[in-house]
């Protein structure tokens, strides 16, 4: 199944606010196969994030979406998540994918062309990249630039991430990535769906 080019992140923040329910189902189904929802909530008790998984879940059923679990593999087995993103801190890839059906993709962040080529000689189906530019979600966090992004081994899909704009989508491609992953670009926007919008015409196909 063809990895997404827009993938479309929430955090905590994000997950509680009182309208996500009502702005992830109409991003969802306005997005459909072209997007992939990652539900990224760092601290957020299992039994709250279930409800948003399952919710998320059955409109991605219908809308043709894909849904990535960070870290939570129990989340994901227990939803028919599309996907799994592994950080520095979760399962290695390996591991993961004892857990895992087979069709379950794995993606993983990197930070620089080493760590991704260990991703993807651990069996890593996607590559999270970043940060690439001054990111609000990552203050302390520096930015790296695009140019590494050529430099990663290997032909498995690489999506950038970090203070991209839609202005910024083509100097990513340029660099060597299939697409690119956001989250206050479309989250903190007045209409999620146009910012949505804007970025997947920013992108190929």
């Amino acid at each position: 199944m063809t990895v997404p080019r827009l993938h479309i992140i929430t955090d905590s923040s994000v997950l509680e606010a009182p309208a996500f329910p009502s702005t992830a189902k109409a991003v969802l189904n306005a997005g459909g196969s072209r997007i992939a929802l990652h539900l990224r909530a760092p601290g957020t008790g299992g039994r709250v994030l279930w409800r948003v998984v399952e919710a998320c879940a059955a409109v991605a059923r219908e809308s043709g979406s894909r849904i990535v679990i960070n870290d939570r593999l129990d989340l994901a087995v227990g939803s028919g998540a599309w996907g799994v993103q592994l950080g520095r801190r979760s399962f290695p890839v390996a591991a993961a994918r004892l857990i895992l059906s087979s069709g379950v993709r794995i993606g993983v962040s990197v930070h620089d062309p080493e760590e991704a080529r260990t991703a993807v000689d651990a069996g890593a189906d996607f590559l999270i990249a970043g940060t690439l530019y001054p990111s609000l979600s990552h203050p302390g966090a520096g930015s790296t630039g695009v140019q590494w992004i050529s430099a990663i081994p290997g032909r498995k899909p690489v999506i950038g991430v970090g203070g991209i704009t839609p202005e910024r989508v083509p100097e990513v491609l340029t660099a060597g990535a299939h697409g690119v992953a956001v989250i206050r670009g479309v989250w903190s926007s007045p209409s999620p769906v146009d910012a949505m919008e804007e970025y997947l015409a920013a992108l190929p196909g």
